[in-house]
């Protein structure tokens, strides 16, 4: 497995065309949390986009900054290019439809629903 590393999207752009590739990976991050920087600890509003394409054994990788304007750009110059592109949150901390477990007596497990019920 091979990876390239590009800090700049029209070098992305130009090396996944090379490759052939046709569908892009744009993973964002835009919540509070822990500040990339090795020498300190900084706790702050985090806002990192990452582009990942593959093609024949090569990851193909780009990390840049930015909130959900510069998402947007980033996204419609790579549809504008002729990619595939699909989002994914990396928030760590995300809203869901449903939260992870629920109590007996909520909506979603009402009592004497028998979804409680244990053998024995």
């Amino acid at each position: 497995m091979t990876y390239s590393e590009f800090d700049d999207l029209g070098g992305f752009i130009a090396e996944i065309r090379r490759l052939g590739a046709t569908t892009v990976i744009l993973a964002w991050q835009d919540e509070y949390g822990q500040l990339p920087d090795p020498t300190a600890v900084n706790y702050d509003r985090v806002r990192v986009i990452t582009l990942l394409a593959y093609r024949d054994g090569i990851i193909v990788r780009c990390g840049l900054t930015g909130g959900r304007d510069e998402r947007a750009r980033v996204h419609a110059e790579l549809e504008s290019a002729g990619l595939v592109v699909e989002e994914r949150s990396r928030n760590i901390i995300g809203f869901t439809r449903h939260p992870p477990f629920t109590r007996p007596g909520s909506a979603d497990f009402p009592i004497g629903s028998g979804k409680d019920e244990t053998a024995g």
